[in-house]
């Protein structure tokens, strides 16, 4: 489920809710989740959205946003040392040792492949139920 706090901070926002690809529109969802709390963001000027034909508007984002998180040390955290050996293992097994390090100390996102391979890697030693990641965010 997308969360205002999921969009980048300058993300372009529509409000055009009569507009034929509001119900697709990543960046009418912007608008729409945005909270009474917010005191501003990026709105695109409808007046210069409304001079072209919406149909094919060309500042559209319809695609589905893919979901990125971060925040393993925490799980591995929880569970004993004898497992995590064997997770780091065949982690650094797909990551490479470099990325590894660089996702432990939360400066790289695993993409929704990557999280599926983790979660094989956890499901292979039983530990599936542990695997919640801490942060997620999406990028377009």
């Amino acid at each position: 489920m997308i969360t205002y706090e999921m969009f980048p901070p300058h993300f372009q926002h529509c409000m055009l809710a009569d507009c034929p690809h509001s119900e697709v529109c990543l960046r009418f969802r912007a608008f729409s989740l945005a909270p009474e709390t917010a005191a501003s963001f990026t709105l695109l000027n409808p007046g210069m959205l409304l001079t072209q034909d919406l149909s094919q508007c060309s500042w559209l984002l319809s695609r589905e946003p893919q979901i990125h998180t971060r925040g393993l040390s925490a799980v591995l955290g929880k569970l004993p040392y004898t497992t995590v050996k064997n997770i780091r293992q065949e982690l650094t097994g797909i990551l490479g040792q470099s990325a590894y390090y660089r996702h432990l100390r939360n400066e790289l996102w695993l993409s929704p492949p990557l999280q599926q391979q983790v979660y094989e890697i956890f499901c292979k030693y039983g530990v599936e139920e542990h695997l919640v990641y801490p942060e997620s965010g999406f990028f377009l």
